[in-house]
């Protein structure tokens, strides 16, 4: 009887080690986040254990009044989202951020320069902000995915692909500055693109599955 209780303890003990502790993550990013079937509602499906805040929103940049509204500027929106999810969730473990697409818009064209240090402006906001258990969350950002070229976009998105091919690798350097983590979202989207594209901006389930599957890995890396 003894040796049936020990051994009881021993597997419950070793159960116990080996269940993720769930963790609270919060979600600040654009269209492709804020959709029904977008890379938020994936890893919500994936990481069953944890509790996933979207913040994200349609339209949203990193730093610019997109269309010329405030609440589609990240940097004018960090305050009341940290916030909300400070006092909502009580304990923030995990921050996401996807965004730079839209700042890669025509209409920004001439504003370039100025997205690495808006990047920088919101990464040192997550890092500064005063949560309530006193600890920073870790800061994953997720660089922007593949997007068509001219020929299969609208006006508003001209030349977005070559503005995103001399941003990211820029953003790449403010993470690696900053130390945080990333996440390159290109390589899993670029094949089969047109296939997995809704409108060269967007994506269909499998694209979103896609981004999913490797947001997920993430999360989930031992650190």
């Amino acid at each position: 009887m003894k040796k049936l209780l020990l051994l009881l303890s021993l597997t419950l003990a070793i159960f116990a080690c080996t269940q993720q502790k769930s963790r609270n993550i919060i979600a600040l990013g654009d269209s492709n986040g804020a959709f029904d079937i977008g890379w938020v509602m994936k890893i919500d499906s994936i990481l069953v254990n944890d509790t996933v805040k979207n913040y994200s929103k349609g339209g949203r940049t990193i730093g610019f009044d997109n269309l010329g509204r405030a609440e589609l500027n990240e940097l004018k929106m960090m305050e009341s989202q940290l916030k909300d999810a400070d006092s909502t969730l009580k304990n923030i473990d995990i921050v996401i951020l996807s965004l730079g697409t839209n700042d890669c818009k025509a209409c920004f064209d001439s504003l370039q320069s100025e997205v690495p240090s808006n990047m920088r402006k919101v990464i040192d906001y997550v890092k500064s902000f005063p949560y309530s258990n006193g600890k920073t969350p870790r800061i994953i950002w997720l660089m922007p995915p593949q997007v068509a070229p001219d020929s299969m976009l609208i006006a508003k998105y001209t030349g977005i692909s070559e503005r995103l091919d001399n941003l990211i690798p820029k953003m790449i350097d403010v993470a690696k500055e900053e130390g945080i983590e990333y996440v390159e979202l290109r390589p899993v989207t670029t094949p089969n693109f047109a296939e997995i594209t809704k409108d060269g901006i967007h994506f269909k389930h499998e694209g979103y599955n896609r981004m999913g599957k490797v947001i997920s890995e993430k999360i989930n890396e031992k650190r």
